[in-house]
């Protein structure tokens, strides 16, 4: 379906998403340690248009997760390397099932991404002039 500028589209519309990140980090000599978290959720409900019958109705989810971050700096570039753990998820507005039940339903997991950085370029340093001694003969 096209819509048309200015107007609201017609088609499904997710919710809204609050995202929140913690870190605690500590850096000895090169190498940065330290535990990090974070917390994302969904804190308005999702909306279903009628082209689609309604089929559309999780409304929101919850998904914390924590574990620890390591980095070691070369110089010209430093690496860091993030490790956590999905330890707590959950979804509401799942489709009908059994009384009392919500079918909604939400995977736990782990992540570990790295991160590179280096500077690519940089303005040169100022040029300062030479020291004079303070007292001359």
């Amino acid at each position: 379906m096209r819509s048309i500028p200015g107007t609201r589209s017609p088609a499904n519309r997710s919710g809204d998403v609050f995202h929140a990140e913690f870190t605690a980090a500590k850096t000895t000599g090169n190498w940065t340690f330290g535990p990090i978290a974070y917390y994302a959720g969904q804190v308005t409900g999702d909306t279903s248009s009628a082209f689609y019958n309604g089929a559309i109705n999780v409304n929101r989810y919850n998904i914390w997760a924590g574990g620890g971050l390591v980095g070691y700096n070369f110089g010209p570039a430093a690496l860091t390397v993030w490790a956590t753990h999905e330890f707590s998820s959950n979804a509401s507005g799942g489709t009908a099932g059994p009384p009392g039940i919500d079918t909604a339903s939400i995977t736990k997991g782990y992540s570990v991404f790295a991160n590179l950085s280096f500077r690519l370029w940089a303005p040169d340093e100022p040029a300062t002039p030479p020291k004079r001694p303070m007292f001359t003969k």
